[in-house]
């Protein structure tokens, strides 16, 4: 087993909401090895994670269990239905 997750990060603890790229920013700042290359969001919400990643220039993985349409000016890298298919996409 691997750790996925280092840290998480609530927006009212840093001051901006997601979609702002500072939310974004900051994050990266406590991040003492942080590379967009190595990094994906995940996140159920179109129009604050996966536009966020966007803001912020980092892929993303939408989870969408209930299989919605995407919103044609919001594309996510990646989109599960299951988290388990997260393990694939990172694997």
């Amino acid at each position: 087993m691997f750790k996925l997750f280092i840290a998480i990060y609530l927006s009212q603890k840093i001051g901006y909401q997601k979609p702002d790229a500072r939310f974004f920013k900051n994050v990266f700042n406590e991040l003492s090895e942080f590379n967009p290359d190595d990094t994906l969001i995940v996140g159920d919400s179109l129009t604050s994670d996966i536009q966020g990643g966007h803001n912020a220039n980092i892929d993303s993985i939408w989870y969408n269990p209930k299989l919605s349409p995407i919103d044609k000016k919001i594309t996510p890298t990646y989109q599960v239905n299951n988290l388990q298919d997260i393990l694939q996409i990172v694997g």
